[in-house]
């Protein structure tokens, strides 16, 4: 019988949580950086998401998931009509 109790993992719920973890550390040095992050490591900070993308694309392949994310004070809010 299968463990009903036990919560689905969501994709990238590792590293988004390492990544709210050394949020605050991050903003002092690398703010508006993207970060590439796989697991709880950091494959390194970029200055445009495309050069961020590409790297962790060359590190990690195109069938492994992968955070990147803008190291931003306050999240964009995104609106779609």
């Amino acid at each position: 019988m299968e463990n009903m109790s036990a919560a689905p993992t969501n994709r990238l719920s590792v590293e988004i949580e390492f990544y709210e973890s050394r949020k605050a550390e991050w903003l002092k040095s690398h703010l508006d950086d993207f970060v590439v992050v796989k697991d709880n490591h950091v494959l390194g900070f970029f200055k445009n998401f495309h050069e961020a993308y590409y790297a962790g694309y060359e590190k990690f392949g195109d069938n492994v998931d992968f955070l990147v994310k803008r190291i931003a004070s306050q999240e964009p809010v995104f609106v779609v009509f």
